[in-house]
């Protein structure tokens, strides 16, 4: 399915707001109509997308700022669709879905959502949702226009590239934000659960052992 000239790049969304670009990938059209409006009115650029395939599209033409996500669209397999976004973009990801498991929530963050939520949702919920991402985002964007050394490691802010002794580290993009985050406030001490709030936005006992886990992986070296 072609994006149509409502839901492609150059939709009728304006950008006099915020001046930011939101990707919505949804099957379901009167959900997201609706979400379009209520964001369109917030002063964002809307792109629209009922497909796995046209959602990849808009993602690399259309330089969305954060994508909202069905993963259980039609020919989607799953969180694949999670995975797929990820790779073309660094924006915020929130998973719109109706499943509540708390499995299928891991698995979501795991694979680099930033944020998760439960159909049917409360609009009003979802768009505070959006404006603090985009607040984060915006926050921490200057700030990662550059490189930082602590001892042997290297930090690439601008192009996100992390390196030890010279050789890079693959970095999952929970792991990565939680560095950043911790580089940045370096001389502060925070507990698990600030850092679940701050770098997960979850309170969940499951999230808060994998919070720690990421915080103290097992090379100590």
């Amino acid at each position: 399915m072609t994006p149509t000239p409502e839901s492609g790049p150059h939709s009728s969304g304006t950008r006099h707001g915020s001046g930011t670009s939101i990707l919505i990938i949804d099957a379901d059209s009167a959900a997201l109509g609706q979400l379009r409006r209520r964001l369109q009115a917030d002063g964002h650029a809307v792109l629209a997308a009922t497909t796995p395939e046209e959602g990849l599209v808009l993602c690399r033409t259309g330089n969305p700022n954060l994508i909202l996500l069905d993963p259980a669209l039609p020919s989607a397999h799953g969180f694949d669709l999670c995975v797929a976004v990820r790779a073309e973009t660094d924006a915020p990801i929130i998973v719109m879905t109706f499943s509540n498991e708390e499995a299928d929530k891991i698995v979501a963050f795991e694979l680099g959502a930033d944020d998760y939520v439960t159909k049917p949702y409360q609009l009003g919920e979802l768009i505070a949702r959006i404006r603090s991402l985009l607040r984060r985002t915006r926050s921490v964007s200057p700030k990662r226009q550059r490189v930082v050394v602590v001892r042997n490691l290297k930090l690439d802010l601008g192009r996100r590239e992390l390196s030890r002794s010279g050789r890079r580290v693959e970095l999952r993009p929970r792991e990565y934000e939680l560095l950043v985050f911790l580089i940045e406030n370096r001389g502060q001490t925070f507990s698990r659960a600030q850092l679940l709030s701050r770098i997960w936005g979850y309170h969940g006992q499951a999230y808060r052992r994998r919070a720690h886990r990421t915080a103290a992986p097992e090379d100590r070296r």
